[in-house]
This record gives structure tokens, sequence and C-alpha cells, in this order.
């Protein structure tokens, strides 16, 4: 009895304890979440995903208590699939997909990011927060040297048709990432069979051209490599490629959890065009910056960063 009498008193002298213990593991918890957690960035293969996967990382790292890593050389699949294992939690994925009217013929395509356009709301199937778009769009277009193009009269995609012998058109890997079923869906569009039809990244597309490997290359129509080279893009008369607009997406749970990412991100807004975009990645691609550099290097000289990257995590 003695016992039993004294089960009440233990357990009232063992509360506090235990309510301690639950709120120094809350804390802990806190702790770990606040400065223990790392965000993974998601980035496809080419160049500009690579550059701003970087600046989110710079960026998250500078105004938040949160670390952050890139994971590169992730293809569409794979990059939903990441985002679904929770093995990444940010990427950059494209909108403005369905403005093309071929989009019937080659945008649907569920391995391809372009499904992520089709959710109704700004959280999807996929469970992504979109934010803001970046102010940038990007386009691509079919080039040839200007003085094959006067030879034969090539102004249009279609005159492409009336070539005497089968024409070769390397193709920027990037696109395939954005288009998805690209290559069939381009050569039914304008009636052209391109043979061989093969795709590199850029910097073999250029090569390839060069070499006289392809007649033809379908890469971004802002890339600086095309004004050196004195190409020339052909009219996409039939308005198959569309506009991409680069959208960064945001796992919900980590939108939630952590809502101190979404303002950090959201400071590129304003500091992003075309221009900028294919200067960046000419410096990482021609003249051979790394690509971590490039990406802080204009991100202090817009003002963005607080500290000098290198120097320490914000603590």
């Amino acid at each position: 009895m003695t016992h039993h009498r004294s089960l009440p008193i233990m357990l009232m002298l063992l509360l506090p304890l235990v309510m301690f213990s639950a709120i120094a593991g809350c804390s802990n918890e806190q702790n770990f979440s606040t400065f223990g957690y790392t965000v993974k960035i998601g980035a496809q293969p080419d160049t500009e995903q690579q550059l701003l996967a970087e600046m989110y990382r710079a960026l998250i790292e500078d105004r938040t208590h949160l670390k952050a890593e890139v994971i590169p050389d992730l293809d569409s699949p794979e990059m939903i699939g990441a985002f679904l294992n929770n093995e990444i939690q940010i990427a950059t994925f494209y909108n403005g997909n369905f403005t093309s009217r071929s989009a019937a013929v080659n945008m649907l395509n569920p391995d391809s990011d372009v499904l992520i356009q089709a959710q109704a709301s700004s959280v999807g199937a996929y469970q992504f927060r979109w934010l803001t778009p970046l102010d940038y769009h990007v386009r691509y277009a079919i080039w040839v040297e200007r003085q094959r193009a006067e030879q034969e009269g090539w102004k249009r995609i279609s005159d492409l048709r009336n070539a005497e012998s089968p024409l070769s058109l390397a193709v920027d890997r990037s696109w395939l990432q954005k288009q998805g079923a690209g290559y069939e869906a381009l050569q039914e569009q304008y009636g052209i069979d391109f043979s061989p039809m093969f795709a590199a990244d850029t910097k073999g597309v250029y090569e390839a051209l060069q070499s006289g490997k392809a007649d033809l290359i379908l890469v971004d129509q802002h890339d600086l490599r095309n004004r050196e080279l004195d190409l020339v893009p052909l009219e996409d008369d039939r308005g198959f490629f569309p506009l991409y607009h680069p959208v960064p997406a945001v796992k919900s749970e980590t939108y939630r959890d952590y809502a101190e990412i979404a303002p950090a991100l959201a400071l590129l807004e304003g500091h992003l065009d075309p221009d900028t975009i294919a200067r960046l990645k000419y410096e990482v691609e021609v003249k051979g910056v790394r690509v971590k550099s490039v990406a802080e290097t204009f991100l202090m000289e817009e003002g963005l960063l607080k500290q000098q990257p290198g120097i320490g995590h914000k603590g």
C-alpha cells in the first residue's frame, strides 16, 4: 500500500523533468531545423540551370540560417522523381510551353517537365509551390551560317524542304530537356526529315557546325556565339518554338517549414534578362570560368549578397 501511495508523488516529481525534456527536445529539433537543415537544389545538365541553382544556393546561405547544396545533372524525369522522394526541395522548371500552336503534338510527354505547367494551382500534383517567374525568357531557333543561307536562299525553316539533299541538324541538349518529344514533333511540324539529327551540349553543337558535321544548329537565340560566328536564324514560320519562362519551384513542405527561402530567392527579381543570362553562360562555356564563381560574382556585383561568399556561413 505504501508503494501505491507513493506512485502519484513520484509521478508529480517526474512530471517537471518530463516536461523539461520535451521542451528541450523541441528546442533541439527547432535548432536543427534552423541551423542544421540542408536544402537540396536540383539542376539539369545545361549551364543556365546550373547557374540558377548556384544563385539560389548562395542567396539561401547568405540570407537565411540554412545550408544549401546543388544536386547537378538531373534530367527532367529525374528532377520530378527527386522531388517525389524528397531528394531535392528546390528546382527551376519552365512554364509557357503550351503557348505553342504545336502543343498538342509535341508537348504532352508524361516524362517531361512540361507536364508541371499543366497543374491548375500553385500547389500541383507533385506538391510544388511555384514562386514568381524569373524576369527573362528562353527561345530557341534554327541557325545557319550567313553565307550558306544567302547562297541557298534560306530565310524560313520551311525553305529547308527545298534542299537538294538531307540536312544534318545538331540540337542543344537543353532544348530537349524543356521540349520533351522534340525531335519527332519538329520534323512533323515542318515536314522535314533531318538526317542525321543529334543532340550535344552547347559547345558540342557549335563544334559540329564548324567542323561540317552539322549543316544547321538548334540553340538559344540569345547565345552570344551566334554573332561571333556570323550565323543567322531561320524564321519560325509555323510557330513551333514557344517562349520558355523559368519558374523556381519549392517543395510544399519546405516552403511551409522554411518561410525564409522564398524571400531570399525573390531577390533575383529584376536582375536577370536574356542578355544577362547569355553573358553569364558565355563566361562559363567559352571562357571556362567555374559556374559557382560566375554565379557568386554576379550576385555580388548586383548587391544581392550581404557578405563575401566563402567567408563562413551566416550564424
